[in-house]
Formats: structure tokens, sequence, C-alpha cells
């Protein structure tokens, strides 16, 4: 009898120590779990506790984005504006545009000084490596500016090698400049510095994304865009956040593919070419 009584204790003591083991290491898991799931919503909590989302730009690109006088007041615009707006509209809170040479783009989203930076980014390994990227909400060809006096010299893409090629430092444009055989590269931040470079006659032509290329056209009688355009496997734009935050890269997806279906999409880039040739006249 002792025997049996002495056996029915120590099972309950093993049924016990059984269930607190497991019950604890449920009790972790859910732990991991939430701390997990704190981890990744804090970027869209600590923009609404600052009650702004600031994005880094490179205000130099139309009909992206681009510097007009509205009311007599410059102000930073263009399609990737728009959008952002839009992001900020659905988070609740305000929007804050820093404006910065397109080079610095990355490192600021990395080290948080910007929440996301909208700047015509083409998505690449490389990029992906270093930032989040959402998904494409824009996509368009590459294309050359030149002198309009010129035009009749490049009939395609091999007239340009052996040129003086300008490109913004630190995007697609540059690499596919750089594999242009012979061809002499120079780098600015700024495309509006390219510009004075290509009509000075410092540059023989500027690589960049076919509607941009078409703006500054449009908008300056002295310049022109050849017939043809580069084949790419890097198309289209995506906007970039931190790394870690998932929540907000999720979020910003979210918008896009909104924006995308109800066609905002494409009324901001018509808007803001319109926009763009108003301002040159």
């Amino acid at each position: 009898m002792k025997k049996n009584l002495l056996k029915l204790m120590c099972l309950s003591l093993v049924a016990m120590l059984t269930f607190t083991a497991c019950g604890g290491s449920k009790t972790q898991e859910n732990k991991a779990e939430k701390e997990e799931n704190a981890a990744t919503s804090q970027a869209i909590e600590a923009i609404k506790q600052k009650g702004k989302l600031i994005v880094g730009t490179s205000a130099d690109y139309p009909p992206y984005e681009f510097k007009a006088l509205i009311d007599n007041k410059e102000e930073i615009v263009g399609f990737d504006i728009e959008i952002a707006k839009k992001i900020a509209e659905k988070l609740g809170v305000e929007l804050e545009v820093k404006d910065m040479d397109f080079g610095v783009l990355l490192p600021t989203v990395k080290t948080g000084q910007v929440d996301m930076i909208i700047a015509g980014l083409n998505p690449n390994p490389e990029r992906e490596k270093e930032i989040g990227l959402s998904n494409v909400y824009y996509e368009s060809s590459q294309g050359v500016l030149v002198r309009k006096a010129d035009l009749e010299v490049y009939t395609s893409a091999d007239a340009l090698k052996g040129k003086k090629l300008g490109a913004q430092m630190g995007s697609i444009q540059e690499e596919m400049a750089n594999s242009i055989e012979n061809a002499e590269v120079k780098s600015l931040p700024l495309t509006t510095s390219l510009l004075v470079d290509l009509k000075t006659e410092k540059i023989d032509a500027i690589i960049m994304e076919a509607p941009v290329a078409k703006q500054y056209a449009n908008n300056d009688e002295e310049l022109a865009v050849p017939d043809f355009v580069f084949e790419s496997a890097e198309k289209g734009a995506a906007i970039g956040v931190k790394k870690e935050n998932t929540d907000l890269l999720q979020f910003i997806n979210e918008t896009l593919d909104e924006l995308k279906a109800d066609g905002s999409i494409d009324k901001f880039v018509v808007d803001a070419i319109n926009l763009s040739n108003e301002q040159a006249q």
C-alpha cells in the first residue's frame, strides 16, 4: 500500500514538473513572439508618436520630384511627392520632405535620419542588401539627353561609344554609362549640374530615365532626346526604408497597391508632367 502511494506521489511529481517545463517553454515562446512583433511594429509607432513622416528625396528629377513656384512660394512637387503625401495621410501624420543629393539617400535612411526615401529609385540586388525596397510603383525605360544641334549624330546607342557621358552619382544610369565602350563618364550628385555641363559642351550626353529626359527636352529648346532607349533588366522605381522597418514597408506596399489599382499614380504622373511644362513657360 505504501509502495503504491509512493509510486503515485512520484508520478504526480513528474507530471507537475513536465507541465511546468512545458508551460515555461510555452511562455518563453510567447514572450519571444511578442518581442519580435514589437520590434517589427516600432517604425510606424515611432512615426505616429512624432506626428510626421520624414521623407528624403533629390528634387531635380521631373516629373518624379522637382522644385516649382506655387503661389509665389518654392515647393518640392512631383508624382513621387504625391505618393508620399498619400502614405503620410494614411498614417494620419504630416509629411516633411528633405531635399538632398541622390548619393546620400541610402545612408540617410539606413541611419534613421529619414523614415523613407523616394526619388525614382531603381531596385537592384546591391540596394536590396542595404535597405528595404518596396514593390515597383512605376516603370520606365532609360534614355539619353543630348544637345539638339548634335541630335542627328545619335541614331543608336552605339553612337555613345567613346563619348563624354554624364550620369547622376550613385544611380543605375551611372552603371550603364560606365558599361559603354571607351566612354568617359562624369558623375555628379545633381542632374541640374549635368545639364549645365551638357549645354556648355563639357559632356556630350546624359543618360537618364526616358520620361525625365523628355521633360528636360520639352522645357529647353536647346536639348533633344534621340529616338532610342536602353534595354535594362533593372526597370522601375521603388521606395526605400530602413532594413529593419518591415512594418512600414508592408504598409507602403499596401498603399502603393491601392494607388495603382484606383489609377491614382497614373494621374499623379500626368499632373506632374503638366506642372513641369507650366513651370518652364
